[in-house]
C-alpha cells in the first residue's frame, strides 16, 4: 500500500512538472514578467511621481509613487525591498527612497506595472532603450 502511494505521488509530481514546463514554453519571450528581480540594473525618472526600474533579465517595472519623490537625480533613488524574496512584484514589495538633498525622502509604491522591455520603450519613448 505504501509503495503504491509513493508511485502515485511520483506520477502526479511528474505530470505537474510537465504541465509547468509547457506553460513556460508557451509564454512569449517578450511577455510582461511576473516580477522584477534584485539587483536592479537601471532606475529612470519618468516624472516626479513615476519611476521605472529594470533588472538584469530585461524586465521592467513602472512604479507609481505616493508623492513627488523623484527629485531629479536617478542615481540618488533607491528601491528598498521590504522582504527577503528580492523581488518586486506589487506595490507592497518596496518603497522608493530619494537620498539626494538634505532630507531623505521615502515614498510608498502605490502601483506597479510590470512590462517587457519593448512595452517600456513604447510607454516612455523619451527614456530611450531599456
Amino acid at each position: 500500500m505504501y509503495r503504491m502511494m509513493i508511485i502515485a505521488g511520483a506520477i502526479l509530481a511528474a505530470g505537474a512538472a510537465a504541465g509547468l514546463g509547457s506553460q513556460a514554453r508557451d509564454k512569449p519571450a517578450d511577455a510582461a514578467p511576473a516580477c522584477v528581480h534584485h539587483p536592479m540594473k537601471d532606475t529612470r525618472i519618468i516624472d516626479e511621481r513615476t519611476v521605472g526600474v529594470s533588472d538584469h533579465h530585461g524586465h521592467v517595472a513602472i512604479l507609481s509613487l505616493s508623492g513627488p519623490c523623484a527629485r531629479g537625480n536617478p542615481q540618488a533613488l533607491m528601491v528598498e525591498l521590504k522582504d527577503m524574496t528580492y523581488q518586486l512584484c506589487g506595490p507592497n514589495d518596496a518603497d522608493v527612497v530619494d537620498v539626494d538633498g538634505p532630507v531623505r525622502l521615502t515614498c510608498r509604491v502605490t502601483d506597479v506595472k510590470l512590462m517587457s522591455r519593448e512595452e517600456a520603450e513604447s510607454f516612455a519613448p523619451d527614456q530611450g532603450p531599456w
